[in-house]
């Protein structure tokens, strides 16, 4: 994927992209600590498990929740206030 679910990222190179999985640090971690006998696959996919649960549930909570009012559409983004 790209920048978001409908950019199919055509405009890179498939070996770049193959290159930069490579070196994803959470399939990397997790292979070191099978190699260093800290984790089993077990628990890698228990804690795999645990995660994927903990963000549907978040996407759900999301989706429950109503639209922000308008009003509130800048808070938080300006250090100062309002623009």
């Amino acid at each position: 994927w790209g920048h978001f679910i409908g950019d199919m990222a055509r405009y890179r190179d498939p070996a770049e992209h193959e290159a930069w999985l490579k070196r994803d640090p959470i399939p990397n971690f997790g292979a070191r600590l099978l190699e260093w006998g800290v984790a089993s696959e077990s628990d890698l996919a228990q804690i795999q498990e645990a995660a994927d649960a903990e963000m549907d549930e978040a996407v759900e909570f999301g989706r429950a929740s109503p639209f922000p009012d308008v009003s509130e559409l800048t808070a938080d983004v300006y250090s100062g206030g309002r623009p």
